[in-house]
């Protein structure tokens, strides 16, 4: 009978008296890795899956690596996930389905960071990679999501820039990434600055701000949920005027960057009754540990 036929119509074939260990001797090695959880469920003795590794494409051991990896069959899984032959390598951030069939995360890491570009969806991947102490070259992952233009387009201020924090890019690199998304050039919305604010250089006019706040710290990104609005004063830079706000309200005087600067619709008045415009600005802390200001915040 056609293998295919035999696993169809595996249950007719026990009902009829024929026993499962007859019907797997009938199959073939291919047939018997692709099914085997279904025939040892029937009571299946006699498949030694070890042994059938050697008698089969590697293609079909690659395909079912979770079939053998729950079995204990001893394998270099990592050679035959990341295997040229093998689309499911291209899967990379699957993190969870790759840690299952025993491929050791930093493996996985290494494997992704050694493409020439990333797309987005290897940000989903990174707090759990820094949970488990996974090590990242921040400045290389920035790197390579701004080199495909489409990915880079699509760079998130609010989601994506806290995660890749997490992975310590140095100075250089953080401010190319910021640079980019702050340019006046249609890189999504709210990061074009307005003409009256100085991006760089000290401010010639007072403006006020709605802080976005999430504190990076521990291996994890937690947003800090804020009620104030802060100003920035002629003669300050934005770093210098947000810097004095964030000592005022938290006594937090360790690192940050902030980006994600945009004109909020409403004005604010000020203790004189001027109009002033109001910012949105995203604040990320990034405490060191120990950093006895961070338990005012924590």
């Amino acid at each position: 009978m056609d293998p295919n036929r035999i696993i169809s119509n595996l249950d007719l074939l026990l009902e009829a008296g024929i026993k499962i260990d007859d019907i797997v001797s009938n199959l073939g090695p291919m047939y018997l890795i692709a099914n085997y959880n279904k025939l040892v469920d029937k009571g299946a003795t006699n498949i030694d899956l070890a042994q059938l590794v050697s008698l089969v494409d590697p293609v079909i051991v690659s395909n079912n690596l979770e079939t053998f990896y729950n079995a204990g069959v001893p394998l270099d899984y990592a050679s035959y996930v990341f295997a040229p032959y093998n689309n499911e390598a291209f899967y990379y951030y699957d993190l969870n389905k790759l840690m299952a069939v025993g491929v050791h995360p930093q493996l996985i890491a290494d494997k992704i960071m050694s493409y020439d570009e990333v797309d987005l969806a290897v940000l989903d991947t990174i707090p759990e990679f820094i949970r488990l102490g996974i090590n990242i070259d921040g400045s290389m992952l920035i790197d390579k999501l701004l080199k495909d233009s489409f990915t880079a387009e699509n760079i998130s201020e609010e989601v994506d820039v806290p995660i890749v924090m997490l992975t310590h890019p140095n100075d250089e690199s953080i401010s190319k990434l910021l640079n980019f998304l702050s340019d006046d050039s249609d890189h999504g919305p709210s990061t074009k600055y307005p003409e009256r604010l100085v991006r760089d250089g000290t401010q010639t006019d007072k403006i006020f701000f709605s802080p976005i706040i999430q504190v990076i710290a521990n291996n994890t990104i937690r947003h800090l949920q804020n009620n104030w609005n802060g100003r920035i004063l002629p003669g300050q830079t934005l770093k210098e005027g947000i810097a004095n706000e964030l000592k005022e309200v938290y006594g937090y005087s360790g690192a940050f960057i902030y980006y994600g600067v945009y004109l909020l619709d409403d004005k604010a008045k000020d203790k004189s009754g001027q109009d002033i415009e109001r910012y949105s600005i995203q604040i990320n802390l990034l405490p060191l540990e120990g950093d006895e200001t961070f338990k005012i915040i924590d």
